[in-house]
Parts: C-alpha cells; sequence; structure tokens
C-alpha cells in the first residue's frame, strides 16, 4: 500500500471525513487531497507533517506502514481533548465542567487529593451498583459499602468530615421567618 493509498484509507474509512473537511484541516483544497489519495501528486513534507499533526498519525504507519495507525496521545492531550470536547457543547453540563474546572483550578493539593478520593469512591461504588443490575445490595469490601445508597453516602460523610461540613438535620436546612425573628 502507498503513502497515499494510506491517506485515502485514513480519510475515508477510519476518520469518515470528506475530501473537503479533510484539506480544511490540513490547509489545503478539496481537489489536492484528490490529487494526492490518486497518485497524480506526492505528498509533501508540509501535508506529511500536517497529518500527523492535524490526526496525531503515526509517522512511521503513514511513511511506510509499519506500526499502529495512531499514535498515543499524552496525558496533556487527553485532557485538551476532553476540555475541547466540553466547550463544543451548549448545555448546561458545559456551564457545570467549566465551573468544576474553574474551582479544581483554585484549589489547593491537599484538597484536590481528597476530592479525587471522594469521586473514585463514588465511581466505584456507581460501578458495584451497574454490576447488580441496580439492584445493588450492600455489599462490602475492606469494611465499606459499595454500589448502594449507603455506599454513596458513607463516601460523601467521608467527604464532609474532611471539610469539617456539618449536614443540617432533614427538615431543619431552611428557617423559617418566625425562626429567624425569634433569634433576633
Amino acid at each position: 500500500m502507498t503513502i497515499n493509498e494510506r491517506i485515502r484509507m485514513l480519510r475515508k474509512d477510519v476518520l469518515n471525513m470528506t475530501m473537503e473537511r479533510f484539506g480544511k484541516r490540513v490547509g489545503v483544497g478539496k481537489s489536492a487531497v484528490s490529487d494526492i489519495e490518486t497518485g497524480r501528486n506526492g505528498v509533501s513534507d508540509q501535508m506529511f507533517t500536517s497529518i500527523v499533526r492535524e490526526f496525531n498519525v503515526n509517522p512511521d504507519w503513514l511513511r511506510n506502514g509499519d506500526g499502529d495507525m495512531f499514535l498515543e496521545p499524552s496525558r496533556n492531550e487527553l485532557i485538551a481533548s476532553y476540555i475541547t470536547e466540553i466547550l463544543k457543547t451548549d448545555s448546561e453540563q458545559k456551564e457545570l465542567a467549566v465551573r468544576l474546572i474553574e474551582m479544581l483550578a483554585k484549589t489547593n493539593t491537599e484538597t484536590l487529593e481528597v476530592i479525587y478520593n471522594f469521586c473514585m469512591d463514588w465511581v466505584h461504588s456507581v460501578e458495584e451498583g451497574k454490576k447488580a443490575a441496580g439492584i445493588a445490595p450492600a455489599q462490602m469490601e475492606e469494611g465499606r459499602l459499595l454500589g448502594t445508597p449507603e455506599g454513596v453516602a458513607e463516601a460523601e460523610a467521608a467527604y464532609e468530615k474532611t471539610f469539617g461540613i456539618v449536614s443540617e438535620p432533614a427538615g431543619s436546612a431552611m428557617n423559617t421567618t418566625e425562626d429567624i425573628r425569634e433569634q433576633a
């Protein structure tokens, strides 16, 4: 398979892109992409570099078919990709995600560690609940309940304890006007 054929396969079969869209990403027009794919034109160094950069293609695969088609993205590339996807959407989820990222950026290391552990406990609890087909009977692992509302409550309680958050008893979270007058 030639480099031209690999580019066609990449664009059409793997990325499922039109020639126009692919060309726009690498800085050429539709006819230039067509000329490369059919072999009428060779692949310039600039085109090669653009394809590798824009689509995270393994240069060895593109040049001579060796190795995997794509390079493994770095951790920073993955994070940038996630954030890009979040910002593309226009929804409540986007707003929540942006607020969460802003909050995390302003947080110290110890607090980030607590938040991370809380999230991992919560994810683990949810995964265990899914394994139990939504019924999620109490499950014990290292003395902790998992996969149940109790497991999530336990993780929340540990989080609140770490930050010194005092939960209001049910029904007393809001003061009535009379309560406020009596306190004054």
